[in-house]
């Protein structure tokens, strides 16, 4: 299954990369996912000297998770910054970066979103106040901060909207391990390999992609979701219209 999705994708010149970009669209889906915390228990965080009861919760697991809701809402008058980011880097202890992380953002007021930590790498989506807590979460991520990697060394953020702390973003902080950061719904087989998102082919310039474009034999496919794809893409191209991307293959397959 592996190798003939494999041999499709070679035949495939160009595919438009499913992007992390986070909008009005993508944030309605990203509270879903901080609202999805299920099977939990209620616990006591510390903090200095004194124990302090909060809305803190731990789960374990492959997809243990490290949660924190606020008890009291964010001020009115704050603006939140959407951010998105993932890097593919090894890690080889998931569990002890989610809980670096889970208890270093828990210095940031206000600070909420999701973070996924696998094996391969990391996936994160935020809403932060502007100022002061922007940069703290910024820096926490980049090579000064508390993880052996830099989030940002490879691709900046992908920084979002600024929305009124009214918006409906997200409700919680969420830290948690998983298996993949990013699902890509390929079946393993005995002996497959998990697919390398090291491997990602040869990327193209503006310039070089335009003259490609010119060939009569390109078939170029649009991997967004339908979402992202509905507000525009490249003349010709194909949509491959998922709801998701691990629907992606199986969209391949058929074309």
């Amino acid at each position: 299954m592996r190798s003939s999705l494999r041999n499709l994708t070679a035949l495939v010149l160009f595919v438009a990369v499913h992007s992390f970009s986070i909008g009005q669209p993508y944030l309605s889906r990203a509270t879903n996912l901080s609202l999805s915390s299920s099977n939990v228990q209620s616990s006591t965080t510390t903090s200095g000297s004194s124990a302090v009861s909060s809305n803190s919760t731990t789960t374990s697991g492959s997809s243990a998770v490290r949660s924190f809701r606020p008890s009291t809402p964010i001020d009115s008058e704050l603006q939140l910054q959407l951010l998105s980011f993932y890097r593919f880097v090894p890690i080889s202890n998931p569990a002890a970066i989610r809980d670096a992380l889970f208890d270093q953002l828990l210095l940031i007021p206000g600070v909420r979103g999701t973070v996924y930590v696998a094996s391969e790498g990391i996936n994160a989506q935020f809403a932060v106040p502007v100022g002061d807590q922007l940069q703290s979460l910024l820096h926490t991520f980049s090579k000064e901060g508390c993880l052996p990697f830099d989030a940002f060394e490879q691709n900046p953020p992908n920084i979002g909207d600024v929305v009124d702390s009214n918006v409906s973003t997200f409700d919680r902080l969420i830290v948690r391990t998983r298996d993949y950061i990013l699902r890509d719904g390929i079946p393993l087989q005995d002996g497959d390999a998990p697919l390398d998102w090291s491997d990602a082919g040869t990327e193209l310039d503006a310039e070089d992609w335009h003259e490609q474009l010119q060939q009569n034999n390109i078939q170029l496919f649009d991997c967004r979701n339908d979402y992202e794809s509905d507000q525009g893409t490249f003349q010709s191209a194909q949509p491959l219209n998922t709801k998701t991307f691990s629907e992606t293959w199986s969209c391949l397959m058929i074309k």
